[in-house]
């Protein structure tokens, strides 16, 4: 039981970006654990030590498949697959639900070890303690051939893929020092020359007038807008986006600043993450539609530049499905 936990140690050490604070589809989770069954029908596990090891798959960002294997202080094994539901996954603090089936290989005291079907329902938390490791505990009831309530608690560790960041703009390039103009030689004199008759002197032409400075020319494309907690393209999305890509490909002297916003519900530290996500996201699909990558800059505002104010956040209500979007700023170089 050691080894596994200081490889994943190890592992967690050396490679601390693999992993994100919060909850990620396709990420791994490691959790050695010890428990104890606090009430149980049968000797074999009545008010005995537990310790075992977990591995799960983050389906998504609420559902995980896990299988587990633990030990009943040398009466039992137990040998399951568990499915998990977190309710924030988002957050730091995360209470999950579970379910699951399995096998116990029950071995009793001056009688023949026998195996019998297993199924465990419960309920626990993770908190987040690093971004690659959390505290994890749990109360579960377990029936065997009898009903058995356990307790257990224990490091959970992750791998996988790293939270995307916002991508800053580019600092602007320093205005060229104007360069100084030559010193003014002095006329030579004039010869001496015979007296004339003086000509007329053609009248001086007009100056031109001066052209005015071009100013640049602003245009905003149609924002598009996202599901509640979530950064994926919608098809009514992926619609107004081909309808820029066509203005952007008909303009191609254009730059594009997408920024991305949410609306006041979760923390600021939360939605500045989601709002990078969804301008990541149109950035990528721009790209993958032919817009040259050095035309766009990808910017995440959070909450703090709404649409339209949100005095009591609410998940479903107008002006949050109008601050959950993505808006284009646009110039010409």
């Amino acid at each position: 039981m050691k080894k596994p936990v200081l490889i994943a140690l190890l592992i967690c050490i050396l490679l601390p970006s693999w992993a994100s604070a919060e909850i990620l589809g396709g990420t791994f989770e490691i959790n050695p654990f010890v428990g104890y069954c606090t009430t149980a029908n049968s000797p074999e596990f009545c008010h005995k030590k537990i310790i075992g090891l977990r591995l799960g798959y983050n389906l998504t960002d609420r559902w995980e498949l896990e299988a587990a294997y633990s030990k009943v202080e040398s009466s039992a094994e137990l040998l399951g697959v568990d499915l998990l539901y977190h309710l924030t996954p988002e957050k730091r603090f995360t209470p999950f639900i579970l379910a699951g089936i399995g096998n116990a290989h029950v071995s009793p005291r001056n009688k023949d070890s026998y195996n019998t079907l297993m199924g465990d329902i419960g309920a626990g938390f993770k908190y987040s303690l690093s971004n690659c490791m959390s505290f994890r505990s749990e109360i579960r009831n377990v029936v065997t051939h009898s009903n058995n309530v356990i307790v257990s608690a224990g490091l959970t560790f992750t791998l996988g893929k790293k939270t995307p960041k916002a991508v800053p703009a580019p600092e602007p390039a320093p205005a060229p020092k104007p360069q100084p103009l030559p010193e003014p030689k002095p006329a030579p004199k004039p010869e001496p020359a015979a007296v004339a008759k003086p000509q007329p002197q053609p009248e001086p032409k007009p100056e031109p007038a001066p052209v005015p400075k071009a100013e640049p020319i602003k245009i905003v494309l149609e924002d598009v807008h996202f599901e509640n907690n979530r950064y994926s393209l919608t098809s009514a999305a992926k619609e107004i986006l081909q309808r820029d890509i066509v203005k952007l490909k008909e303009n191609p002297g254009l730059e594009i600043e997408i920024q991305g916003h949410t609306s006041a519900i979760g923390s600021d530290e939360y939605n500045m993450k989601l709002s990078a996500k969804r301008a990541n996201t149109v950035k990528a699909y721009l790209i993958q539609e032919g817009i040259s990558a050095d035309r766009l800059t990808a910017k995440a505002y959070g909450e703090r530049m709404p649409e339209v104010p949100e005095p009591k956040p609410k998940k479903e209500s107008a002006a949050a499905k109008m601050n959950r979007r993505v808006h284009f700023e646009i110039k010409v170089k």
